[in-house]
């Protein structure tokens, strides 16, 4: 999301300190940037909603309540005060449940990975269209007799503030790690 003043998620926590649930305070808006004329990448995910990394409504996928259940059970399970049946039960939902759902979570990040490598392929692509783009300028402007040179450069910065900026979106893609949206 384009939330960036406040932290993505606020924990609910138990008397010891536990973090029982968390609530998203963030929001689903993608940030647009423009790499070449009629062409944008998002230069961001949400956390949460459709398509979110980290909860997404589209096919179930709720990674923080999943790593919840799975201390929780494995809490359960390695607790010596309780019964052998109590101990496998939890092992048994941990088999079963939370591994189930923490499959969904593996698929939602490799979706998530190929789109990102996905946009990291258009961005190297529009780099090398830039590349092509100036070595095609380069000759022109110096076989120009009457040449304009204000407005040659005018035209160079363009064409390099796009590549710059498709070079920026894929650094603020890059960076972002699961870190930034558990905190």
């Amino acid at each position: 999301g384009t939330n960036a003043k406040t932290a993505a998620y606020n924990p609910t926590r138990d008397a010891d300190g536990q973090i029982t649930g968390v609530t998203f305070t963030g929001n689903a808006n993608s940030i647009q940037v423009d790499i070449a004329p009629s062409a944008a990448v998002n230069a961001n995910y949400s956390a949460e909603g459709t398509g979110g990394v980290l909860k997404n409504t589209q096919n179930g996928s709720d990674f923080i309540t999943n790593l919840i259940a799975l201390r929780d059970n494995l809490t359960t399970a390695a607790d010596t005060s309780l019964t052998k049946d109590q101990n496998n039960a939890a092992l048994d939902t941990i088999k079963t449940t939370v591994s189930a759902n923490l499959d969904k979570d593996e698929v939602n990040f490799i979706d998530h990975f190929s789109s990102i490598g996905a946009t990291l392929s258009r961005l190297d692509t529009s780099e090398a269209i830039t590349k092509q783009q100036v070595e095609a300028i380069e000759p022109l402007v110096s076989n120009e007799v009457d040449v304009d040179l204000a407005d040659s450069l005018v035209r160079l910065n363009e064409i390099q503030n796009a590549y710059t900026a498709a070079l920026q979106a894929g650094g603020t893609l890059l960076k972002t790690s699961l870190l930034d949206y558990i905190r």
